[in-house]
């Protein structure tokens, strides 16, 4: 069996801009926009291909200090907001369509990532997945990445390109915070990687 085959797709962005005023209540903006994702493909050299990425988007999020909940990201594109953090609830998941012959049989695993600021501070990305349009949920009805060794799940491709999609979702529990940009493509910055192998 041939070394398994990268493929990256870096493209995230956390974005902090100055301090607003909601409500009469002291609280900033900021624009969470997804996560790169590293994809490792293992298997006959005829192995099945990732195409059609879609960056994970979190949307727009407001914030009040002291720093406390979570910004969840569904795979059906919905955010959850608790504590601290609120916003219009609408982001968009992740996406990577498997390709090949129908009836080709994978396993998927996933790990988790991390966002990194220029100025050298980290938001862990918890990763969590569905495959197939029909599986999207929350946040919490996703398979929680759990590391490339740990298959989540196995999957059938389908002459139906959507139920082919691997949708991927997201969770920061920031406690603190620097203004500007993270992003996995800043130094300590870490995609969200996927292992796809054909059985």
């Amino acid at each position: 069996m041939p070394l398994p085959q990268a493929v990256v797709w870096r493209k995230s962005l956390l974005s902090l801009v100055k301090p607003g005023n909601l409500d009469s209540m002291k609280t900033r903006k900021i624009g969470l926009l997804g996560a790169g994702l590293l994809a490792l493909l293992a298997g006959p050299a005829w192995a099945v291909s990732l195409v059609d990425p879609v960056t994970l988007n979190f949307g727009k999020t407001d914030y009040a200090l002291p720093l406390t909940g979570t910004i969840a990201l569904g795979t059906d594109g919905t955010v959850a907001y608790s504590g601290a953090f609120d916003g219009s609830g609408v982001g968009a998941a992740g996406q990577l369509r498997l390709q090949d012959t129908p009836g080709t049989v994978v396993e998927i695993a996933c790990a988790d990532g991390t966002l990194a600021h220029s100025g050298g501070a980290t938001l862990a990305l918890e990763g969590g997945l569905a495959v197939g349009a029909a599986n999207v949920g929350t946040y919490g009805a996703a398979l929680a990445c759990d590391g490339l060794g740990t298959v989540l799940t196995t999957h059938s491709l389908t002459a139906q390109n959507s139920e082919n999609i691997i949708f991927f979702g997201g969770r920061l529990t920031p406690t603190s915070l620097q203004a500007g940009a993270y992003t996995t493509t800043n130094t300590g910055g870490v995609p969200l990687a996927v292992r796809v192998v054909v059985q």
